[in-house]
């Protein structure tokens, strides 16, 4: 994987909710959208009162890794940062 591009711009998802765990499917970020292969990670982060919650998800049709965030509060995506898959 390429060094990490660190980003912290909103992004629009599409997921849904299987078996109580979030699967995200893609994401819109710019005029790109990325087809997410495979969710890596999940971890959650405090936030106040609410949480965040982390993912790195894998998008090999774009070539790249990237983490995206969820927050509980505000109900927003925002993708954090963004890296380029090795081959």
């Amino acid at each position: 994987m390429g060094a990490a591009k660190f980003i912290s711009e909103p992004i629009e998802v599409i997921a849904h909710i299987h078996h109580m765990k979030m699967v995200v499917i893609k994401f819109k970020w710019g005029n790109t959208v990325y087809n997410v292969a495979k969710m890596v990670n999940k971890w959650q982060v405090p936030s106040g009162q609410s949480k965040i919650t982390h993912y790195i998800v894998e998008c090999p049709k774009q070539g790249v890794s990237c983490e995206i965030a969820f927050d509980h509060f505000d109900l927003k995506w925002e993708i954090v940062s963004k890296s380029q898959m090795v081959k």
